[in-house]
């Protein structure tokens, strides 16, 4: 009979499932379960919860109190009762984002002492924010397409977890969680392995070990007699070719799929799912080349030098771009000294495309990657369907910056398939100066995705354009500043068919040569001189006298 003792077989670098395997078959037992729902003891804080990758791309929009305070458990709001206690995590399910009762809702958890508070991710979350800052609780956002259900799993899973297993310093983590995710899907065990078939990750879901499966576990990687094998059969050669799942049926041993985890050409590793008395279902070569394409995503991530911190400064970083009071956790996280300069990169995928989400978080991890290379501190996060790249330029010239987002931008399209375009940001001494900073990037990035043949662009390039959107921006809510002689002229192109804003706007793109603007109208200058003369009798603008002119012309681009 085989026993197998999982603290025997720790794979390197991972963090241990609360299971054994005795004689063929995976047991879970997990004595800490209960320790979601009862004080543990134990400090399990946001902080921690965060660099364990406990939901991925969780954004933190308030944090008056920091992230550090410790957790007791994880409640479900329901407004009909006062169970909410003092250091809770509760979870807003069915409660309206948008609407009164999220404000009534965190104002009352902070009252009862709750540490935070997950809601789905509202488009607008500004509102929220003075009643988690006078309340003291940390309001976190989840992205819409988790269930609520999936999630107060996994956050009794995590705080469970966390309270035994000293901490969340284990990247091999998300991989066990997204192991588990797929041998639920498949029905069938699975197992991750790196480039050279060196276990990460295993499902520990009680399902039926085979030989192989059970040598692979022992020995922390594919057993000798098995990549040999693999080399006989020529299959090493075919799943470093594929892109696909591949179906193998090594000796002795139960069918596998097995796909290459791929960013680009390059091979991070495998998944493996041997098959049961159960055959796979029918969508499986779907599932597992799905699940190889997460795995990539963690897998990139892990690669940062930043480890489990990359991810704490991810949640942070995208919490301040959005306006959130999370500075001095940002400036802690990065341990960076306040007089660090800094820029914002950021980076857009062109309407040619339509990336997967794991597809955007590997371009995270490669633009991390890079960045670390420089020997920066950095910290890269995605909001709204772009990435940002926060780097320390200390010690790296304009050209080495430029050169960084170009490479990043080149890999991008090498190694993930994406037609990507970067935007670099003006300096910023002031870390609460990053939401004027994401704008200014922002506003670059949509000026560079609508010229195509430009991939990489510096703020002093595109600084009239910034500018000018600044404007547009300030206009918006201030439309009064468009009244005035520029209105009749409107009026009459609107109800008399004429042409006075046309001439206008071709008068002060040809920089009021008179000569050039008729070209540009098709007209004859002296019926461009007779245009700009009727504009004058019409109402009284003097394109002669420089203030009139310039704010003319500002009515003009801006309306």
């Amino acid at each position: 009979m085989t026993v197998l003792v999982h603290d025997d077989v720790e794979p390197v670098g991972t963090r241990r499932p609360q299971f054994t395997v005795v004689g063929a078959t995976e047991q879970h037992h997990s004595p800490a379960t209960h320790l979601a729902e009862e004080a543990s003891g134990l400090d399990v804080t946001v902080r921690q919860l965060l660099a364990d990758d406990w939901i991925p791309q969780v954004e933190v929009l308030s944090a008056p109190m920091g992230i550090d305070r410790p957790i007791r458990r994880v409640m479900i709001w329901d407004a009909g009762t006062t169970a909410v206690a003092a250091g809770d995590l509760v979870l807003a399910v069915g409660v309206d984002a948008t609407a009164s009762a999220m404000a009534d809702m965190v104002t009352a958890a902070g009252r009862s002492g709750a540490i935070a508070v997950l809601v789905k991710g509202p488009a607008q979350t500004s509102w929220l924010r003075p009643h988690a800052d006078r309340s003291g609780v940390a309001v976190l956002a989840v992205p819409p397409s988790y269930s609520w259900d999936w999630i107060h799993q996994r956050t009794r899973g995590m705080l469970a977890t966390s309270a035994v297993e000293c901490g969340p310093d284990a990247p091999g983590d998300a991989l066990f969680v997204l192991a588990n995710a797929a041998a639920a899907d498949l029905g069938a065990p699975v197992e991750i392995d790196d480039a050279a078939l060196r276990v990460l990750a295993f499902s520990s879901l009680g399902h039926q070990l085979d030989e192989l499966r059970t040598a692979s576990i022992l020995n922390r990687g594919v057993p000798p007699w098995a990549q040999q094998w693999l080399r006989a059969e020529g299959l090493d050669q075919r799943l470093r070719a594929t892109y696909q799942p591949l179906s193998v049926e090594p000796p002795d041993s139960a069918r596998r799929l097995v796909a290459p985890i791929r960013v680009g050409i390059e091979i991070l590793g495998y998944v493996w799912v041997a098959e049961t008395a159960e055959p796979f279902p029918p969508d499986a070569e779907l599932t597992v080349e799905r699940v190889a394409r997460q795995a990539a995503a963690v897998m990139v991530r892990g690669q940062s030098a930043a480890g489990t911190d990359g991810r704490v400064r991810a949640s942070l970083l995208g919490g301040v771009l959005d306006g959130a009071d999370l500075v001095e956790a940002l400036v802690t996280s990065l341990a960076a000294p306040r007089t660090s300069l800094f820029r914002l990169i950021g980076f857009e995928v062109t309407p040619r495309d339509t990336p997967e989400p794991v597809d955007v978080r590997c371009l995270v991890g490669v633009a991390l990657m890079r960045a670390e290379a420089l020997g920066s501190r950095c910290a890269g996060t995605t909001v709204g369907g772009r990435t940002y790249l926060l780097v320390d330029v200390a010690g790296i010239s304009e050209r080495a910056l430029w050169a960084l987002a170009a490479e990043i931008v080149e890999r991008a399209g090498n190694q993930l398939g994406l037609d990507v375009v970067a935007a670099i940001g003006d300096l910023v001494g002031d870390l609460r100066c990053l939401p004027d900073a994401r704008r200014t990037v922002d506003c670059m990035l949509g000026v560079i995705v609508s010229a195509p043949e430009t991939r990489v662009c510096h703020a002093d390039d595109l600084r009239p354009q910034v500018v000018l959107s600044e404007l547009r921006d300030v206009v918006r809510d201030r439309p009064h500043l468009l009244n005035g002689r520029l209105s009749v002229l409107a009026e009459l192109d609107r109800t008399q068919n004429t042409e006075y804003m046309a001439t206008l706007r071709a008068y002060f793109d040809a920089s009021c040569d008179r000569a050039r603007a008729a070209q540009m109208l098709f007209v004859h200058r002296n019926t461009l001189r007779y245009r700009l003369q009727r504009i004058r009798e019409i109402c009284g603008l003097d394109l002669d006298n420089p203030v009139e002119r310039l704010v003319a012309e500002l009515q003009v681009r801006l309306g």
